[in-house]
């Protein structure tokens, strides 16, 4: 299987390219969708899966419109995220990932007390426009 991804060495890459191939193969998307909780365990993993229709859901968005209106009105240019563990990982992976709109802050997101990180996050910012 040829991609894009970066390679991970030859043991790895084959691992990889096989469990895609199964995913690919078995509907894996498709079964996501339809919540299929045999992805997993087979319990109550279904449950968790409210984000697939995040985007679709008819909400009262107006708080979250107000706020990012605010912030750019403020000259707000970067959002920095504090966290650890699975409190950092999906924003993190949504900021790499999805590109901002015009105008929008940037999401950084520091998941470390290593002080390299801390020091980084701090000079690289401009912090009295960043929350």
């Amino acid at each position: 299987m040829t991609t894009d991804r970066t390679r991970l060495g030859t043991t790895l890459d084959a691992e990889l390219d096989a469990a895609l191939a199964v995913w690919r193969d078995g509907d894996g998307m498709g079964r996501l969708w339809r919540r299929d909780a045999d992805l997993w365990t087979g319990a109550d993993e279904a449950r968790w899966l409210g984000w697939l229709t995040l985007a679709d859901a008819p909400d009262d968005q107006s708080g979250v419109l107000t706020l990012a209106e605010q912030l750019k009105a403020e000259g707000v240019t970067a959002l920095l995220l504090l966290g650890m563990g699975g409190s950092s990982l999906a924003p993190e992976v949504l900021s790499s990932v999805l590109s901002g709109a015009d105008g929008a802050p940037s999401l950084h997101v520091l998941a470390s007390t290593d002080p390299a990180p801390v020091r980084r996050g701090e000079t690289g910012l401009a912090l009295t426009r960043t929350q």
